[in-house]
């Protein structure tokens, strides 16, 4: 099989950044949405914030088809502190953002994450990692580089860049 770099899926396009095991990593190529980390200024891990629960709620069930769906790995995650915030316990998720650390490993430089809405304007997109406290989120800035202070959980206008594990047909 003669392995690509990108991929269309549930009506989006997938940037391949890994494949591993009968399976590849990808993340949308854009942006598909934006929306809050949480609802709420609180501190609040990636186990317990509602991004979580709309990428694998809404989302997954209204974008992918069943037989998509069942493609979809379910994946061990991992949520690292980020100095002294905490990252919370290890979830199991279909649907995730990158922490900082893959934000890191999967792209070359700042230039490589740079993301679009789909307007075409450049936009900043969370990570899943806690920023300079557990009421902040980590980001990619419009620019491609990595904001681990990060943003308010509660800012509405922070972009979504989902990943998760394919298995390969």
């Amino acid at each position: 099989m003669k392995i690509k770099k990108a991929l269309q899926f549930g009506g989006y396009d997938w940037k391949i950044l890994d494949i591993k095991d009968g399976k590849a990593l990808v993340i949308s190529e854009n942006t598909v949405s934006t929306r809050g980390y949480h609802t709420s200024s609180d501190d609040i891990t990636w186990e317990h914030c509602e991004m979580r629960e709309y990428l694998n709620g809404e989302f997954l069930d209204s974008i992918f088809s069943a037989a998509e769906k069942a493609r979809i790995a379910e994946t061990v995650i991992v949520n690292s502190d980020n100095g002294s915030a905490t990252g919370g316990n290890t979830t199991t998720d279909k649907v995730f953002l990158l922490s900082i650390d893959e934000a890191n490993q999967y792209f070359g430089d700042d230039t490589a994450r740079v993301a679009y809405t789909a307007n075409g304007v450049a936009a900043g997109w969370w990570l899943r990692s806690p920023g300079r406290s557990s009421s902040y989120a980590s980001l990619v800035d419009y620019t491609g580089g990595i904001d681990v202070q990060g943003g308010g959980v509660a800012i509405s206008h922070g972009s979504v860049r989902p990943a998760l594990w394919l298995t390969i047909e």
